[in-house]
């Protein structure tokens, strides 16, 4: 957030509103500047873009908290940035296939990334087929 874009010597410029409360003054910061870091950051592309067939395996399982079910899993391609892989809810055929270690190859939409996305976030795919061996499962609905 902005708050860790000030440093302690910096020479910075900001604008926004003030509000007094109780002897204090609060800013509510519209823009900030301090060299070569700004607030609001410049815009980027906020679509989708394609994900094109990734192989890699799965990391670790995501459950949907209402109904138990997979809803979908981290996968950790053999090269690029981890991603949460977003299944809907994977047919009876699937689900049994989605396990921790399975190698699979996702296809699918890469979201754009959030504007002022938290340190540690990832990516996310809404996968249209993953193929596990050498057998290509549709997926989607129900996301």
């Amino acid at each position: 957030g902005i708050g860790t874009l000030g440093v302690l010597g910096n020479s910075i410029t900001f604008s926004g509103t003030t509000q007094t409360l109780t002897g204090i003054v609060a800013v509510n910061v519209t823009n900030f500047t301090n060299g070569t870091i700004t607030y609001p950051p410049a815009t980027t592309s906020t679509k989708p873009s394609a994900y094109p067939a990734t192989t890699g395996s799965i990391t670790q399982l995501n459950y949907n908290p209402e109904n138990g079910a997979i809803g979908g899993f981290v996968f950790t391609p053999t090269t690029g940035p981890k991603v949460f892989v977003d299944t809907g809810t994977p047919s009876a055929t699937l689900a049994p296939l989605l396990t921790v270690g399975a190698s699979v190859t996702v296809t699918g939409t890469l979201e754009a990334p959030a504007v002022c996305a938290a340190t540690g976030t990832i990516s996310e795919v809404d996968a249209s087929s993953l193929t596990i061996g050498s057998t290509a499962y549709p997926v989607g609905g129900n996301r």
